[in-house]
């Protein structure tokens, strides 16, 4: 079996991968050989870009509008995305800004607009 050692490690990185090791219950050694076999199992970024280079373009392009409508759509549903801050606008269930000084309504209404309390 081959050996490794690695000279001018930073005492910090050291001091990490002890840590990990002792977190994991192995040795540092066995800790490196572990992240050393699953880097190398992987392929480079340069083969990688390579082999996808080498796929076939896909035949259909991508809607992107359509994907973009279809996650708004998904967002829109969810219960906690009622009230979306816009900088210093609100904006309620029912699509009306709501101008606040810094706090949610989630009534869609403010102090002042037509469905709010009269001045």
């Amino acid at each position: 079996m081959g050996m490794l050692q690695v000279k001018n490690l930073p005492d910090a990185l050291h001091a990490a991968l002890a840590e990990r090791a002792a977190e994991q219950g192995v040795t540092m050694s066995e800790y490196v050989t572990r992240l050393l076999r699953r880097d190398l199992s992987r392929p480079s970024l340069d083969a990688w870009i390579e082999a996808r280079r080498a796929e076939p373009v896909a035949a259909r392009p991508i809607d992107v509008v359509h994907a973009l409508d279809d996650v708004r759509v998904e967002y829109d549903v969810r219960p906690e995305h009622d009230v979306r801050a816009v900088h210093d606008v609100q904006v309620g269930q029912d699509g009306a800004p709501a101008h606040t000084s810094g706090t949610a309504h989630t009534s869609g209404t403010a102090a002042g607009s037509p469905s709010g309390p009269a001045r």
